[in-house]
């Protein structure tokens, strides 16, 4: 009971370390989270003469950046012909590292470095952060080998493995940090195309580990009646606004209604939002063991929720 307690009010310690307590009120700075034509997010602060200027040195800082009410730290691993910074997902929080971590030392201590949870940043958003640490450069040409080989591996398709998680707070611990850079992640990829196999593999972790059943939602009439019109065939689904697809390598697909393609809105999974965005033509759940595409909807509990104009 005494570790529960003590993992327990870790991980409390963690979800408070990630909200923002910044004034907004104050008359010194003025932060406004604004969004372009194209969806991706660009952080403006008017009153430049506060503003430290760009360091001189940027792979292989770590820093925070806040977005959405949350702290975000991270490390800037590459620069891009683009432009854009690729970045690692950071913490302090090292007590949950997994194996495929990297545990790199700063000046001021430890953080754990997920080089799978990568994403990108404009140099705007990498100056308006705050500069907490630093790597030295041996860290960084480790992290750099290892996001070459996670986006190798992202590419032949393989699975990162989670079974070596056994602990609750581990798990949620994960999810979160997922959650908190999938505005990011998401912008990096074709916007026709997301892959949430990896949030898919934590939430169906979730559920082998029994932290919390998700009982399937009984059908409203609407669904009942578009439960009748389902094909014959076991490799798609037709659930209220999206369609599930079994292909013939076993990915199974998220098709969203074409009313929901190209607007702002979050898709739901196991309760937890996996994306938060402009909604793309298809997104890919990974190779799912079970056996028919209901089953997989009514233990995922997909949903679309499109924000109000």
């Amino acid at each position: 009971m005494k570790n529960e307690d003590f993992e327990k009010a870790l991980f409390e310690s963690y979800l408070d370390s990630i909200e923002d307590k910044f004034d907004f009120e104050v008359d010194t700075i003025e932060i406004e989270d604004l969004t372009n034509e194209s969806g991706e997010a660009k952080i403006i602060i008017k009153d430049k003469d506060i503003i430290e200027p760009l360091d001189t040195q940027v792979l292989g800082t770590i820093r925070q950046l806040s977005h959405k009410g949350k702290l975000i730290n991270y490390v800037p691993v590459e620069l891009q012909e683009n432009g854009l910074y690729l970045v690692m997902k950071a913490s302090s929080f090292v007590h949950y590292a997994l194996n495929i971590d990297i545990i790199a030392l700063g000046y001021s201590g430890k953080y754990l470095i997920d080089p799978y949870n990568n994403f990108l940043l404009y140099p705007e958003e990498i100056e308006n952060s705050v500069l907490l640490d630093y790597l030295d450069t041996f860290s960084v040409f480790h992290l750099q080998e290892a996001l070459k080989n996670s986006l190798t591996e992202k590419q032949e398709g393989k699975r990162i493995m989670y079974s070596d998680i056994t602990e609750s707070w581990k798990l949620e611990f994960r999810i979160k940090e997922y959650q908190l850079t999938s505005y990011f992640r998401f912008r990096n990829l074709n916007v026709n195309s997301v892959d949430l196999t990896t949030i898919v593999d934590l939430l169906m972790k979730k559920e082998e580990l029994s932290i919390n059943k998700y009982a399937a939602a009984r059908p409203t009439l609407t669904e009942a009646f578009d439960l009748m019109k389902q094909p014959k065939s076991s490799n798609i689904f037709y659930a209220l606004n999206h369609t599930l697809v079994r292909e013939s390598d076993a990915r199974v697909l998220i098709y969203p209604d074409d009313e929901y393609i190209g607007k702002a809105g979050k898709i739901y999974i196991c309760s937890e939002c996996v994306f938060d965005g402009y909604i793309p033509k298809k997104l890919c759940l990974g190779v799912i063991a079970f056996k028919d595409l209901i089953s997989i909807q009514e233990v995922l509990n997909i949903r679309i929720e499109i924000e109000e104009e």
